[in-house]
């Protein structure tokens, strides 16, 4: 059954990570470390063994010059023998119930490889950040400060005020910094990754209000855009996609001169 964790299942959390990312004692000491709150971490349990799990980290995300709060979903991972029972379908249906709960408007993930977009566009997540090799100035920002806090001052000027960005604490810079860290100070660059919209009419408003575009949504399965009369007829994805401004200029002349393209940024999410 799905369920929040307990600050007890911290171990046997580490070790699916492990399993399935196989990724360093380190690196998992460092994430659990800054991120693993149980109410914000679903699990699948079977017979009493958690065999699933997706973490829910909260940030803020700017958003047509707004701030609006954001789920980032990470960690999400099932042990090899439990998959293809729908277990993971259960869970984000399950983030998805509670984020709605919470007044949660967006999520973001990053997949961890090609063939995931396809899965979870099925879950209404569209892609609208693309990965570049803009290196992000941390070598700059520690050697130049005095203190870290010094540098993340410096950081967050940088980010505090770009649109589609999300928007990173003190404690979240520390954690990039001990990866990176760890890393030997490899380069770090902005990231591909997928978005949903959880409440689509109210991060609609936001941008009508931000644009002065005023139509009414209307929402049909099929992945395009019809616009008619001040009425959007578009799906989800879609729908995300335009007012992210995703590749906007691939669209026709019309709707691109409606939904300004834009270059959102997901920088180093610890992953």
């Amino acid at each position: 059954m799905a369920e929040f964790a307990l600050k007890t299942d911290e171990n046997e959390l580490k070790a699916i990570w492990k399993t399935v990312f196989n990724d360093t004692e380190i690196f998992i000491d460092l994430y659990f470390k800054y991120y693993f709150a149980p109410n914000n971490t679903l699990i699948y349990r079977k017979q009493g063994k958690i065999v699933s799990m997706l973490f829910m980290i909260p940030y803020e995300f700017r958003f047509w010059g707004k701030t609006v709060q954001c789920y980032y979903l990470a960690g999400l991972a099932t042990l090899p023998e439990f998959r293809r029972r729908g277990i993971m379908q259960y869970l984000l249906n399950f983030s998805n119930k509670i984020m709605k709960e919470r007044n949660i408007p967006l999520a973001i993930l990053i997949p961890a490889n090609e063939k995931m977009y396809g899965f979870y566009q099925k879950f209404d997540f569209e892609q609208v950040f693309q990965s570049n090799d803009e290196i992000i100035p941390l070598e700059n920002l520690i050697e130049q400060n005095n203190s870290l806090s010094e540098s993340y001052a410096e950081f967050d000027k940088i980010y505090r005020e770009k649109d589609f960005c999300i928007q990173k604490e003190f404690t979240d810079f520390q954690a990039i910094i001990e990866e990176w860290e760890y890393e030997n100070r490899s380069p770090k660059t902005n990231v591909a990754g997928m978005a949903k919209l959880i409440a689509p009419h109210f991060l609609f408003n936001i941008f009508k209000q931000a644009t002065g575009r005023f139509f009414k949504l209307n929402f049909e399965k099929n992945y395009e855009v019809i616009l008619e009369r001040k009425i959007l007829t578009v799906n989800n994805r879609m729908l995300c996609r335009l007012i992210f401004g995703f590749r906007t200029s691939e669209l026709s002349p019309e709707i691109a001169a409606i939904f300004p393209e834009h270059k959102p940024i997901l920088n180093f999410m610890l992953e």
